[in-house]
């Protein structure tokens, strides 16, 4: 499969762990987008957000501007049930991810949120809390977890 001239791999997995930077930018989102995309039978998806940066092959930014977070992906739709976030730091677009998975996981049933213990951009932790909680949800057997 090819899109915008970029060779896409077609992942046959149930389950995805995705170990990232926990310094990811905006832009990153859009690898991320691409991942799920090419994994139309996912339902388990895991997210460990790392303390050290990763280096960046690709300034996704300049070649193709931010990710548009609209519209869901196969897995999305149909198959995709949990996701678990590791170590989440408080970063807007961190919430604007998880509010994409939120409003596109129409087979959705728990999403386990872990907040990082150190730092982030100044959020209150139960600011991040009420702000998740308060995103629409595409499947009404979503819950959210916190630890």
């Amino acid at each position: 499969m090819e899109r915008d001239g970029l060779l896409c791999l077609t992942l046959a997995c149930k389950s995805l762990i995705l170990n990232l930077s926990e310094n990811i930018d905006r832009e990153d989102l859009y690898g991320i987008v691409n991942v799920l995309e090419s994994s139309p039978n996912l339902e388990a998806l895991t997210i460990i957000m790392r303390s050290a940066k990763s280096p960046q092959f690709c300034d996704w930014k300049k070649r193709h501007g931010y990710p548009k977070l609209k519209g869901s992906s196969h897995c999305l739709r149909q198959h995709l049930k949990t996701v678990r976030v590791i170590n989440l730091v408080e970063k807007a677009h961190e919430s604007e991810f998880l509010k994409y998975l939120l409003e596109n996981g129409k087979m959705l049933e728990k999403m386990l949120v872990e907040v990082s213990k150190g730092g982030g951009e100044g959020r209150d932790i139960s600011q991040l809390k009420q702000q998740l909680l308060s995103f629409p949800r595409a499947s009404s057997r979503a819950m959210i977890l916190f630890s």
